[in-house]
């Protein structure tokens, strides 16, 4: 049996649901794209890693932004 090691990475971490109120992934109302890089730049002075809830549409927009936005502030 081959095993391998898997390697993570290490940090402060936090999990991240970024629903305001009148909000909700049950009436798939998300957060818009703005919304989350308000929260991201916040969050990224204390926290290098996060954890996503879902995978849904809000999951998707998190993941872009981190990749676009929070990269460039």
């Amino acid at each position: 049996m081959n095993s391998t090691t898997l390697q993570l990475p290490e940090g402060n971490a936090i999990c991240y649901s970024g629903y305001r109120e009148g909000q909700s992934p049950g009436e798939q109302i998300y957060p818009s794209r703005e919304q989350i890089l308000e929260d991201l730049l916040l969050l990224q002075k204390n926290w290098s890693l996060l954890r996503l809830y879902d995978c849904s549409l809000h999951a998707e927009r998190v993941l872009e932004v981190i990749e676009l936005g929070v990269q460039a502030h």
